[in-house]
């Protein structure tokens, strides 16, 4: 995903596991736990956009709207998105790049009233908490093992 500053996506949800690596630049990541999927006023079921809230910026942060987690990325920073998590992403610099990467949930095989937020909505998780080894997984994830020594 490449932007410039000041462009956004619509709060929406992902049914997948998405671990959102920013490769450069920087971006602001705003996240609301399942339950705030009333109050964040997601379009009906049948709708082309079920998964998306009708609240816009700045609306999404009006008085009855939970405040969000915020996670302000920068380069080599990886952010874990659980399922179901409603998030709204803002480019924070002149030019970001960044990469997704999903891999499917056991919670989207749920019917929706059974599922459960994958992680705690505590404001404790600020960019200290997202920002700790970051560059180390991301390396994980995007590279192969190292080679064994030869004997």
């Amino acid at each position: 995903m490449i932007g410039t500053e000041g462009c956004e996506t619509q709060a929406h949800y992902d049914q997948e596991h998405n671990f959102f690596v920013q490769l450069y630049g920087r971006k602001t990541f705003y996240l609301w736990p399942p339950d705030a999927h009333e109050e964040l006023r997601l379009f009906p079921t049948r709708h082309p956009r079920h998964r998306q809230s009708s609240l816009v910026s700045p609306w999404l942060f009006q008085k009855g709207v939970r405040p969000p987690i915020v996670a302000e990325l920068e380069p080599g920073d990886v952010l874990y998105n659980p399922p179901f998590w409603l998030h709204h992403v803002r480019a924070a610099s002149n030019f970001s790049a960044s990469i997704s990467i999903w891999t499917p949930s056991a919670e989207a095989q749920k019917p929706m009233r059974t599922r459960s937020p994958s992680m705690p909505s505590s404001a404790a998780h600020s960019r200290g908490a997202w920002h700790g080894g970051a560059a180390a997984l991301a390396a994980a994830l995007l590279l192969p093992p190292p080679a064994s020594p030869s004997a």
